[in-house]
């Protein structure tokens, strides 16, 4: 992750989700080598959620270079 700009982190992920601009916390936890996705909680806390789950690829971006 590290060296990445936000820019090529968001392209990164999207195309990891598909193409989509949303993402599952699960899809977050397997991009960044978790097992368990609840250690993606402390990114995805505070944030939006789309529909049931779904939370908005840039912002998770921004959380994860804020932390």
């Amino acid at each position: 992750m590290m060296g990445l700009t936000k820019q090529e982190l968001t392209a990164d992920l999207k195309r990891f989700c598909g193409g989509a601009s949303f993402c599952k916390r699960k899809q977050l936890a397997d991009y960044l080598g978790y097992q368990d996705p609840h250690c993606v909680d402390r990114f995805l806390s505070g944030l939006e959620k789309v529909g049931a789950s779904q939370f908005y690829i840039p912002d998770v971006v921004e959380r994860i270079l804020e932390r």
